[in-house]
């Protein structure tokens, strides 16, 4: 959303532009267009649309195109090659990083199930059991009917079939699942695998569809309390609940 003042202070700093040339360049047609694009992308990344990750990939390419332009007409550097690269270089260390925080969730057309149900943040200790006979210890972090996140260390195969083992408020759950994705840290989430829940009876989808009720109602009362403590998140989820009151939201 800043973009106009981020880049006319690197061009200034980098391309070694004179004041006087400012004004034209900033008001020229294409500097205008090539704002209103990066805004545009700015504003779709923070609403979590799916389109602003294109208009950013196009702005970028009519960042390279405004470099030149301001190289050969206002800038006054004797080094345009190497001031070109490193400006360059910056804008595409940036998209990388938007890149590796948006592509996962929203183009893999493997995990558009995880788009399609609601997921509340919890923390509970889970055991993972592989079909080689290993098992793993992590984290659930999100939980929706149709499969969770899993904070991990391990690294686990793509496409591998595992047993999850948690427990939720009092109510032990063990079900079957898929991994249909992991990814490495980010600034959003840690190391970890998603997981999506196959061959559960309709019993236990009853009980995970429960779960996921109460934890839409316990997520809606911490962001109005704008609580984010692991630990009491933790206490929460692994409080017991009597079974039939449990139950009787499904009802």
């Amino acid at each position: 959303m800043a973009f106009p003042v981020v880049y006319l202070v690197s061009a200034l700093v980098i391309f070694d532009v004179p004041s006087e040339n400012t004004v034209p360049m900033v008001l020229s047609p294409f500097f205008i267009f090539l704002s209103i694009c990066c805004m545009a992308a700015g504003y779709g990344l923070w609403e979590m649309r799916r389109w602003s990750w294109y208009v950013l990939a196009f702005a970028d390419v009519l960042i390279g195109y405004e470099n030149i332009v301001v190289l050969i007409k206002y800038a006054q550097t004797h080094h345009k090659f190497m001031s070109f690269g490193l400006h360059y270089f910056l804008v595409l260390v940036m998209f990388y990083r938007v890149s590796r925080e948006v592509r996962v969730p929203w183009f893999l057309p493997r995990i558009k199930w995880w788009e399609s149900n609601a997921r509340y943040q919890l923390s509970v200790p889970v055991r993972i059991a592989l079909s080689s006979g290993e098992s793993f210890r992590g984290r659930i972090l999100d939980l929706s009917v149709g499969g969770c996140y899993v904070k991990l260390k391990e690294e686990v195969n793509e496409n591998e079939r595992v047993e999850i083992h948690f427990k939720v408020f009092g109510q032990s759950i063990v079900c079957n699942g898929i991994t249909v994705w992991q990814t490495q840290p980010t600034v959003t989430r840690p190391k970890g695998v998603g997981i999506r829940f196959e061959d559960s009876s309709k019993e236990l989808k009853r009980v995970i569809r429960v779960t996921v009720k109460r934890l839409r109602r316990i997520n809606s009362y911490f962001n109005k309390v704008d609580a984010d403590d692991e630990s009491m998140l933790t206490s929460v989820f692994e409080e017991d609940w009597d079974e039939k009151e449990f139950l009787k939201t499904s009802e």
